[in-house]
């Protein structure tokens, strides 16, 4: 059956927040802290140039980009892109398959 790729409503920490409370019975506070602390983590391991990998849902990591040449858009004028580090997230084939 083909689907349709239409997007939904964007889910936000507080959304998760909420579901997990719901869920799990324990108080949103205490839930949000939870959730604050486990991103805090992820994004600290990812700063000190590891990797996070969850099981079923997917890897945390970082790869870099070397320095490169590229265009405005606008002018056309060539500029130069500067190196940089950025984060990525490679999902499980679990995942990958269930949203397929």
């Amino acid at each position: 059956a083909e689907r349709l790729l239409v997007p939904g409503p964007n889910v936000t920490k507080a959304d998760i927040v909420g579901r997990v409370a719901e869920r799990t019975g324990q108080n949103s506070k205490m839930v949000k802290q939870m959730v604050e602390t486990l991103l805090e983590s992820i994004g600290e391991e990812l700063a000190d140039g590891g990797r996070v990998t969850l099981k079923n849902f997917g890897t945390f990591s970082t790869t870099f980009h070397k320095a490169r040449k590229g265009r405005n858009p606008r002018s056309g004028e060539q500029i130069e892109i500067p190196e940089r580090v950025v984060a990525q997230l490679k999902f499980s084939r679990n995942l990958r398959e269930a949203v397929e």
